[in-house]
């Protein structure tokens, strides 16, 4: 397990050069890298536990919104934000101790939850899993029933 946290913190030192040597006309490539160190992140992160991060651990990775570029501008209002997240599976905690997995993002750093009425803590998070792909069932089955045998 330590062997996994030693390569999570490359990951993130990696992370940290990978923004630091692009200009902004390698904003696509930035983002090709980054797409790729996450998934590496998350698959030994779901071998170390199960893919749940705490969120003292830390936060899903924000991105600028759309309202970013009015940020300190006569056009920015209250009701814009800078920052927020994509949709991630959350473990969240409610008063009486149970708990329930849900959908949810940040938004500058806090957890927009559906619903604000009752009272529930996030606890930890995890990126959502990949779609489903019929093709690699049918690819797999194409090969159990064709080479496997």
């Amino acid at each position: 397990m330590q062997e996994l946290e030693k390569i999570l913190k490359d990951i993130e030192k990696l992370r940290g050069q990978v923004g630091s040597e692009c200009t902004s006309e390698d904003h696509y490539i930035k983002r090709a890298w980054e797409h790729c160190l996450d998934r590496v992140e998350y698959i030994i992160r779901k071998h170390m536990n199960d893919g749940w991060i705490p969120v003292e651990e830390r936060l899903p990775k924000e991105h600028d919104s759309i309202f970013a570029k009015w940020k300190g501008t006569d056009k920015w209002s209250k009701s814009m934000f800078e920052k927020t997240s994509g949709d991630v599976n959350v473990t969240v905690e409610y008063e009486d101790g149970k708990r329930k997995t849900i959908t949810a993002h940040t938004v500058d750093g806090k957890w927009m939850l559906p619903n604000r009425i009752i009272k529930q803590k996030v606890i930890a998070w995890r990126p959502l899993p990949d779609p489903y792909h019929p093709e690699r069932s049918e690819r797999k089955r194409f090969l159990k029933t064709h080479l496997l045998n």
